[in-house]
């Protein structure tokens, strides 16, 4: 991990992970697969179609350099945030560089912090998409890409600036959608359909029918 730092544009490094079970058994999958990533198309695309979407890998697959502190510490006080703040963060400042092999086991047992690293099947998926709308976790995003956009102010690129301020706009109306009406969810969804911010930011149709049928 630390070849890449040679290049001195490189704030920070991920890797991947392979998945395993309580006895370090593989599972058959690595974490970025977990999340929805293709490990080999991660270098080639941009960085914040990646993060800003769903932060590619978790904090025991990164490695950043002190000099980047500057910018991290204090973490936010939002639960469980500090792998994507420091994922979002990076990002935001195009400052990643990716391993796509895996460097580390990420074991999975009945006490992890997240399930992060689990796969499931529709039904699991369902549940999840319902646990997320009932703990508002649109909410939680939309203060997560708040903190960074006020963090990183004066240093941002217009480009970057702008899709900050769209993903927190998008999180935010997910996060409204859970306190109206039918009707007035109905038009939030079109206006974030139309914008094309449920394909940028969340997982497209599968994000439209959570937000219209799973609250």
């Amino acid at each position: 991990m630390l070849a890449p730092f040679a290049d001195a544009k490189v704030r920070g490094v991920y890797s991947d992970s392979t998945v395993v079970n309580a006895a370090l058994e593989p599972l058959g999958y690595t974490h970025l697969e977990c999340r929805g990533y293709t490990p080999a198309r991660l270098p080639k695309m941009p960085q914040t179609e990646t993060f800003f979407k769903r932060v590619p890998p978790a904090a025991h697959d990164m490695a950043f350099r002190k000099s980047t502190l500057k910018y991290l510490l204090p973490f936010p006080k939002l639960k469980n945030v500090h792998d994507s703040f420091i994922g979002v963060t990076i990002a935001a400042l195009n400052g990643w560089a990716v391993i796509p092999q895996p460097l580390a086991l990420f074991r999975q047992h009945h006490s992890n912090a997240s399930n992060s690293g689990k796969k499931t099947g529709i039904a699991g998926q369902l549940q999840a998409a319902k646990r997320s709308a009932a703990d508002d976790t649109f909410l939680w995003n939309a203060k997560l890409h708040s903190f960074v956009l006020s963090r990183l102010k004066g240093v941002l690129d217009d480009d970057t600036e702008r899709l900050l301020k769209e993903r927190i706009a998008h999180s935010t109306n997910r996060s409204q959608m859970g306190k109206c009406g039918f009707f007035r969810r109905f038009f939030l969804v079109m206006t974030e359909l139309f914008s094309l911010r449920y394909f940028h930011f969340a997982r497209g149709i599968k994000s439209i029918i959570q937000d219209l049928f799973l609250r």
